[in-house]
This record gives C-alpha cells, structure tokens and sequence, in this order.
C-alpha cells in the first residue's frame, strides 16, 4: 500500500498533473479542425448506450437498451443506472433484483448491492459479498474491478484497492476501471494516487466526465479555480449531471453565496428529486483528512 505525502508538499504536483490533460481538453475542442477530445465512435449497440449514460442522455439509454438483449445482465444494469440518476430507485431495484438473483456476481448484482446500500436496506451486504468473491476466482479484468467496487462498498479497502491494481494493470486503457480507481484513493483521501488514476483514464477517453469529477473533487480544498474548471468542462459533456450541480452549489456556499447555492441544488433536483445528496443541508467546513488508514 503507497501511502501518500502531505498535502503541503503535493498539491503543485496535484494541480499540474491534472492541469496538462484539463487543458489538452480544452485546446483540441477548441481546434475545428480535429474531432479529437472525443473517444472513438462506439463499436457496438451497447457501447453506444453506455456513451448515451456517460454523457446523461438518459432517455437514449432507455431507447437503446429497450432494443438490447432483456436477459443480459450488463443491459439491465446500464438501464437501471440510468434510472437511479433519475432518483427511480424502486424502478431499478425492480430491474435488478430477478437478474441479481440468477447471477450473483454480474454488474446487475453489483449495482443493486450499491443501491441497497444507499437506501440502508438489509441485504446490501449479502449482495456484494456475492460480487466481491470474484476477486478470488476471475480472470477478467472487468470482473475484477467489479469485485473491487464490492471490496470498496463493503470497507475492504486494501483487497479493493489490490483488486483494482490487478484489473488496471491488465486493463491500463480502461477509462471505467482507473476511475473507479481513483474514487477508492479518493475516498480515503489519497489525492496524489487519485489524480494518477484520472490522468490514466483522462487519456484513454478524454470525454470520460467521472474521471473529471473525480479530479475536481480531488482538487476542491487545494484549488478551487481548477477544480470549478473541470466541473465546468464536465457539464459540457454531461448537461444532466447531479454531482456537478452539487459541487457547483458546495463551493457556493464556501463563499456564502446562499442563494446561488439553492438554485444549483434546485437543478440538481430537477434531474432527480430523490437525491440524498442535494437534499442534505451542504456544510460550510468540508476538509478532508489526508491519510490512508493503515
């Protein structure tokens, strides 16, 4: 386990590594001329609506993946994600629950153990437990982050975090896997390994807008300038997204800016007005200790 330096000797480092793919970003959407600063065109039906709920197209989602295999796991998966973004959570556990029980360690499992879990049920446990076993039988790499997020969910944070090193070394050009990467080194506030995690991801899909949330909130205490930037150029990619709003509205309420705070929750709201987030009072005092529990 790499524990971290102090946040005194690394936010330089912070900010200019996330800096340099912030700003390639933003300077190759500028260039008319390219269409780079987008990821390749999605190969497949799935791939395409996996794009549609990276970017908050929820209703595409839900067209396209009415058109996908019902019984696929992956497929119910991404639609009930799309409906949790929306605050349907009783919609998704419904999709979810049958496809979880007929395959416990599938996505469909591990996104009804992650909602579960949010909304305090019981079974939340059992659930990833079922996922989380994976890291001990899996050879693919998406089933090892997989497990991994399990691992995370359940406060097994070193297997986690081995998990994820084992699904991104076979996987290093997996925007999905070094972001769920970086939110594991996030949550314990491990900034400096975060912001390698996103910068991997930053380069195999530069329009990957969880790995920019990420790198915001990684920067939140420590710049807050570069950190609205990169919410900023997230609501380019994802108009409809929640944490963005809520960012937006936590750093207005730093400044004592109430209002513009209240009207940035309001919009988070809108796209889902079930939210836990958006609906608990932000608080003023929102440091962060900089240690990775031993």
């Amino acid at each position: 386990m790499t524990f971290p330096p102090s946040r005194a000797v690394c936010i330089s480092a912070l900010v200019a590594a996330i800096a340099v793919p912030l700003c390639a970003v933003l300077v190759v959407a500028q260039t008319p001329r390219k269409p780079a600063g987008r990821p390749p065109a999605p190969a497949t039906p799935f791939e395409a609506a996996t794009r549609a709920f990276i970017e908050g197209r929820y209703d595409d989602v839900d067209a396209q993946t009415s058109r996908l295999d019902a019984r696929d796991p992956d497929v119910i998966a991404l639609k009930a994600r799309a409906d949790i973004e929306r605050g349907r959570y009783a919609d998704a556990e419904a999709l979810l629950q049958p496809v979880a029980l007929r395959a416990q360690t599938s996505e469909a499992a591990l996104q009804l153990g992650l909602l579960q879990k949010m909304l305090d049920r019981p079974a939340a446990g059992q659930t990833l437990e079922h996922v989380a076993a994976l890291a001990s039988s899996t050879r693919s790499a998406v089933e090892m982050a997989r497990a991994a997020r399990a691992l995370q969910a359940l406060d097994r944070f070193k297997e986690a975090n081995e998990a994820f090193r084992v699904a991104a070394s076979a996987a290093p050009s997996n925007a999905g896997i070094q972001t769920g990467w970086g939110d594991l080194f996030l949550e314990k506030y491990n900034n400096a390994e975060a912001i390698k995690s996103y910068q991997a991801a930053f380069a195999a899909d530069p329009r990957w807008a969880p790995a920019l949330l990420g790198g915001a909130r990684a920067l939140e205490n420590d710049n807050p300038p570069q950190a609205a930037a990169m919410i900023k150029r997230l609501q380019e990619i994802n108009a409809s997204s929640v944490d963005a709003q809520i960012f937006l509205a936590g750093q207005a309420a730093d400044v004592d800016h109430h209002k513009e705070s209240r009207e940035l929750l309001a919009r988070a709201l809108a796209v889902n007005p079930s939210s836990i987030d958006a609906h608990t009072p932000i608080c003023s005092d929102r440091s962060t200790s900089s240690t990775w529990p031993g």
